[in-house]
């Protein structure tokens, strides 16, 4: 019964819950952290941020990459910008390193800058400028080749 108890208590002692929070960044696909021995790993969707990484749950499962991440009919893809709305959990994994879950509650992609794409005079990168005409991409404060 005391070992019993004592891995119970290691184990809780290896998770830690944060309240719902909102979290910024880029969906990435990421390989799962070794909970189990042998360590046999997938590619699951992950959320980074500025500071940190999370692995994405929906319905407390992560989801892998070769399954489409369709949350409310919208498709998400690796480098899509996006807000999330969930609940992170810190677990220890077999090498004792921290990994974070990010249990999604909402997900909305942020907008990117906007514009529209329009033909512009050839950039003078040579001497003599080359004449003619490329495309390019127009925003409300600046203009890219």
């Amino acid at each position: 019964m005391k070992n019993l108890l004592l891995i119970s208590i290691l184990f809780l002692s290896s998770v830690m819950v944060f309240g719902q929070d909102t979290y910024r960044g880029k969906i990435n696909i990421d390989a799962t952290p070794p909970i189990s021995e042998p360590y046999d790993y997938d590619l699951v969707y992950g959320l980074r941020t500025t500071s940190e990484s999370y692995y994405l749950e929906i319905n407390s499962n992560m989801v892998l990459d070769e399954d489409p991440l369709i949350i409310d009919g919208i498709e998400y893809f690796n480098g899509d910008e996006v807000e999330i709305t969930g609940i992170a959990t810190t677990y220890v994994d077999l090498w004792e390193l921290e990994y974070h879950v990010l249990e999604v509650i909402s997900i909305k992609k942020l907008n990117r800058e906007r514009g529209k794409i329009i033909a512009m005079d050839m950039p003078h990168i040579t001497e003599p400028p080359l004449p003619g005409t490329v495309f390019g991409f127009e925003t409300t404060s600046d203009n890219y080749v």
